[in-house]
């Protein structure tokens, strides 16, 4: 196994992971925002050690979407700048406008949309 080849197993691995961190931040954020309190304290999921732990969280939901915004920014700085670097090393000036396709794709299907859905 060469350095290269190393490289673009670390570069994509990297990537995967800031995609899936996006992703799970961007889920965590839309999950904050669309709980319904009145079905909670209605339903009595609210009774339990994770409802009052989440009712704690509800008080202070800003804190909590601050939180989920700013981890979805710094995966989202992480996979870019990494995917950046390796194609520009590749391609050139080339691997820029690569790298910005290929990562704002990316990060807009799979990092906001689908988590979403």
């Amino acid at each position: 196994m060469n350095g290269t080849a190393l490289g673009w197993d670390l570069t994509l691995a990297v990537a995967l992971v800031a995609l899936a961190g996006s992703a799970f931040f961007s889920g965590c954020e839309t999950g904050y925002m669309s709980v319904s309190r009145a079905r909670l304290h209605r339903t009595g999921a609210m009774a339990g050690p994770r409802g009052r732990l989440l009712a704690d969280q509800l008080a202070r939901i800003e804190d909590s979407i601050l939180t989920c915004l700013i981890g979805t920014n710094l995966f989202n700085v992480l996979g870019s700048a990494v995917v950046t670097v390796a194609l520009t090393s590749r391609y050139g000036q080339r691997g820029q406008w690569l790298a910005l396709i290929i990562v704002a794709t990316f990060v807009i299907v799979y990092g906001e949309i689908l988590p979403k859905v």
